[in-house]
């Protein structure tokens, strides 16, 4: 999570229809049992919308430089306007997110409309169980201690 990670969520309204987004930005609690995650209500509309206290939900962290991917399954304990620290978690983020995928060969073109850190809403986390989804022959297994909040 500490690493220049790409972020994608997932969750679904009460319709059950999915809703996906991409974060800007994550910040593990303390104590590991919340995970505040940053997303973009301009640019995620829709996954905002369905956003439901209670509700189940997926980060997906892959690391763009080996593919290294975990799934996070958890459940929204909260959702509200982003504070001055979340913003700058974000913006710093978004720096060196640029940075690494820059030098793999992603345009700058692109990488505009992937990370966009405005109007952020923080989203709070409560980690259920975490899966390894690098391709191989550990993919989708649980991580050593899923099932406890990470």
């Amino acid at each position: 999570m500490l690493r220049s990670v790409m972020i994608t969520t997932a969750t679904r309204g009460p319709d059950s229809r999915p809703a996906i987004g991409r974060g800007v930005g994550l910040r593990l609690g303390e104590d590991r049992s919340i995970l505040d995650l940053l997303v973009s209500r301009a640019q995620w509309p829709a996954m905002i919308s369905d956003l439901r206290v209670g509700a189940a939900f997926a980060v997906t962290l892959s690391d763009p430089t080996d593919y290294q991917t975990y799934q996070i399954k958890a459940r929204l304990a909260e959702f509200g306007d982003a504070d001055a620290d979340d913003v700058n978690l974000a913006d710093s983020y978004v720096r060196r997110m640029t940075q690494t995928l820059l030098e793999l060969g992603v345009t700058a073109q692109q990488l505009a409309c992937w990370l966009l850190p405005r109007d952020l809403v923080r989203l709070r986390l409560i980690p259920m169980a975490v899966f390894r989804q690098t391709p191989g022959p550990g993919a989708g297994m649980a991580h050593a201690g899923a099932g406890t909040p990470a």
